[in-house]
């Protein structure tokens, strides 16, 4: 009796700290995803509201009502601009958020039109500026989207 009382005197708050610390790790996985899901419907937005004849060429920025932490932890989001081969296809931009310092990460893709370009920069979640902008301008007679973060 007193070894088995012994075993679970020991191993019961390890086994419950292993189920804790698995359990707040998804926690923060799926808050993180969902942040990366919130980031792209923004810039989806942007780009349905933006392209059409209609708007004029310029500058826009919205900032995502996205926390500025997931848990004490700050996070960044990266993206990056997959062109396919033919000229008319939709482009997909890849957005990376990276949970800071634990480096946990969660992707979101992003299928955008042809028209789009993707300026190669950093969104910062403890900025108080972070924002997504969006350049319109003309090439001809052709309307062109850049997107881009700033921090």
């Amino acid at each position: 009796m007193v070894p088995v009382l012994i075993v679970l005197v020991l191993l019961l708050p390890f086994s419950m700290s292993m189920m804790t610390s698995t359990w707040i790790d998804a926690r923060r996985q799926v808050l993180l995803q969902d942040a990366a899901f919130q980031l792209g419907s923004t810039i989806q937005q942007l780009y349905f509201a933006l392209d059409s004849d209609e708007v004029a060429a310029g500058t826009i920025s919205q900032s995502p009502h996205l926390p500025q932490t997931i848990e004490s932890y700050t996070y960044t989001a990266t993206g990056y601009l997959a062109i396919p081969t033919l000229d008319n296809e939709s482009r997909t931009l890849i957005l990376t958020l990276t949970l800071h310092p634990l480096g946990k990460t969660a992707k979101s893709n992003i299928v955008l039109g042809p028209n789009v370009l993707w300026n190669d920069s950093v969104f910062a979640s403890n900025s108080t500026y972070a924002c997504v902008k969006v350049q319109k301008f003309y090439v001809g007679a052709h309307p062109q989207l850049l997107f881009y973060f700033e921090s």
